[in-house]
């Protein structure tokens, strides 16, 4: 006798969705900060570059935002987010940015979305972030409802615990997307 096996919930289904894109968005973010030591190697011959998006990454004022009473705050190197984002297919409908960076002197970091702290880890419900490394760098996945707005706010503040650095970028959902 043959049994069919049981079918997930579409909320399961949506789940493993959204872990299957995070992956990938935390490979993309991994790769893009070693691409300088991939591009000599050997085994970059013979295949074909993945084409980039046609807007902008978007950038933010390079001006520290010290924390009261200190001059100095963490050096951020580096900071990268594409200034747009799709809605994945699966319901419900939801988006993966991934933010770059490196903060070679940051002992924490903290992300939020539309001034909500996000969560780490994968979640069932959004937003919340998935860090690829630590407060020093590579970056992180945040993951939202596409459908709650057509713009968001994504802030980093950088800290070295004594004082903070922060960088606020906006971000638009695109015009051909659901």
């Amino acid at each position: 006798m043959r049994t069919t096996p049981p079918r997930q919930s579409a909320s399961l289904q949506s789940t493993n969705g959204v872990r299957l894109v995070v992956l990938a968005a935390v490979a993309v973010c991994v790769a893009a900060t070693s691409a300088g030591c991939a591009e000599t190697s050997d085994q970059r011959a013979g295949l074909v570059d993945i084409p980039t998006r046609t807007a902008a990454a978007a950038t933010t004022s390079d001006a520290p935002t010290p924390a009261a009473g200190t001059s100095t705050a963490p050096a951020v190197d580096n900071f990268t987010v594409l200034p747009t984002f799709t809605c994945l297919k699966d319901e419900p409908a939801r988006s993966v940015v991934t933010v770059g960076w490196s903060a070679p002197s940051a002992t924490a970091v903290t992300l939020s979305l539309d001034g909500q702290p996000l969560q780490t880890g994968i979640r069932t419900e959004v937003p919340f972030q998935v860090p690829a490394g630590g407060p020093t760098g590579i970056g992180a996945a945040v993951v939202f409802d596409c459908r709650s707005s057509d713009v968001h706010t994504i802030e980093v503040v950088w800290t070295d615990g004594t004082s903070s650095q922060s960088r606020t970028v906006t971000i638009t959902k695109e015009s051909k997307n659901g």
